[in-house]
Protein backbone atom coordinates (compact mmCIF):
# COMPACT_ATOMS: atom_id res chain seq x y z
CA UNK A 1 0.00 0.00 0.00
CA UNK A 2 1.59 3.30 -1.13
CA UNK A 3 1.80 5.99 1.61
CA UNK A 4 1.43 10.02 1.28
CA UNK A 5 4.56 11.87 2.42
CA UNK A 6 1.97 13.46 5.01
CA UNK A 7 1.33 10.29 6.42
CA UNK A 8 4.78 9.35 6.40
CA UNK A 9 5.55 12.27 8.57
CA UNK A 10 3.40 12.14 11.38
CA UNK A 11 3.64 8.03 11.49
CA UNK A 12 7.37 7.64 11.12
CA UNK A 13 9.37 11.07 10.87
CA UNK A 14 8.19 12.95 13.14
CA UNK A 15 7.80 10.34 16.22
CA UNK A 16 11.50 9.18 15.17
CA UNK A 17 13.16 12.66 15.76
CA UNK A 18 11.63 13.09 18.71
CA UNK A 19 11.72 10.04 20.48
CA UNK A 20 15.92 10.42 19.52
CA UNK A 21 15.33 13.89 21.43
CA UNK A 22 13.51 12.99 24.22
CA UNK A 23 15.98 10.48 24.65
CA UNK A 24 18.95 12.56 24.33
CA UNK A 25 17.01 15.32 26.59
CA UNK A 26 16.26 12.74 29.40
CA UNK A 27 19.88 11.84 29.75
CA UNK A 28 20.21 15.24 30.61
CA UNK A 29 18.17 14.78 33.77
CA UNK A 30 14.93 16.65 31.74
CA UNK A 31 11.48 15.63 33.43
CA UNK A 32 9.05 14.10 30.72
CA UNK A 33 6.64 17.47 31.38
CA UNK A 34 10.31 19.49 30.53
CA UNK A 35 10.60 17.86 27.01
CA UNK A 36 6.79 17.71 26.16
CA UNK A 37 6.80 21.05 26.59
CA UNK A 38 10.33 21.72 24.81
CA UNK A 39 8.99 19.09 21.87
CA UNK A 40 5.05 20.77 21.61
CA UNK A 41 3.65 17.22 22.81
CA UNK A 42 1.60 15.72 25.67
CA UNK A 43 3.94 14.12 28.58
CA UNK A 44 2.40 10.60 27.47
CA UNK A 45 3.60 11.13 23.88
CA UNK A 46 7.36 11.39 25.60
CA UNK A 47 6.53 8.53 27.54
CA UNK A 48 5.63 6.33 24.97
CA UNK A 49 8.75 7.80 22.80
CA UNK A 50 10.91 6.76 26.18
CA UNK A 51 9.71 2.98 26.70
CA UNK A 52 11.05 2.06 23.09
CA UNK A 53 8.16 0.24 22.73
CA UNK A 54 7.35 0.97 18.48
CA UNK A 55 5.52 -0.67 15.90
CA UNK A 56 8.71 -2.52 13.07
CA UNK A 57 8.80 0.41 10.98
CA UNK A 58 8.47 3.10 13.44
CA UNK A 59 11.90 1.29 15.26
CA UNK A 60 13.43 0.90 11.75
CA UNK A 61 13.12 4.63 10.99
CA UNK A 62 14.10 5.96 14.90
CA UNK A 63 17.22 4.06 13.98
CA UNK A 64 18.12 5.29 10.63
CA UNK A 65 21.38 7.43 10.29
CA UNK A 66 20.09 10.64 8.91
CA UNK A 67 17.34 10.66 11.64
CA UNK A 68 19.76 10.60 14.34
CA UNK A 69 21.61 13.29 12.76
CA UNK A 70 18.68 15.54 12.54
CA UNK A 71 17.69 14.63 16.57
CA UNK A 72 21.34 15.78 17.52
CA UNK A 73 21.06 18.90 15.84
CA UNK A 74 18.23 19.76 17.60
CA UNK A 75 19.39 18.81 21.09
CA UNK A 76 22.81 21.38 20.41
CA UNK A 77 19.86 23.91 19.60
CA UNK A 78 17.67 23.19 22.61
CA UNK A 79 21.18 22.91 24.78
CA UNK A 80 22.03 26.56 23.26
CA UNK A 81 18.58 27.90 24.48
CA UNK A 82 17.53 28.31 21.40
CA UNK A 83 13.29 29.07 21.85
CA UNK A 84 10.79 26.16 21.75
CA UNK A 85 9.25 27.77 19.07
CA UNK A 86 12.20 27.37 16.75
CA UNK A 87 13.01 23.87 18.19
CA UNK A 88 9.81 23.38 16.69
CA UNK A 89 9.96 24.80 13.30
CA UNK A 90 13.17 23.02 13.02
CA UNK A 91 12.29 19.75 13.79
CA UNK A 92 8.81 20.74 11.42
CA UNK A 93 12.09 21.95 8.37
CA UNK A 94 14.31 18.92 9.51
CA UNK A 95 11.62 16.36 8.98
CA UNK A 96 10.12 17.46 5.53
CA UNK A 97 14.29 17.38 4.35
CA UNK A 98 14.26 13.65 6.18
CA UNK A 99 11.15 12.92 3.31
CA UNK A 100 12.65 14.91 0.58
CA UNK A 101 15.85 13.39 0.89
CA UNK A 102 15.07 9.77 2.14
CA UNK A 103 11.59 8.77 0.29
CA UNK A 104 12.56 4.99 0.26
CA UNK A 105 13.33 4.92 4.34
CA UNK A 106 9.13 5.00 5.04
CA UNK A 107 8.54 1.42 2.17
Amino acid sequence: MITTPCENASKYALPAIRANIAKMLASKKYTQKKIANILGVTQPAVSKYLSDKYDSKLKFVVNDKKVKMYAEEIYNMIIQGVSEEDVRFSILSRTARLLKENPNLFD
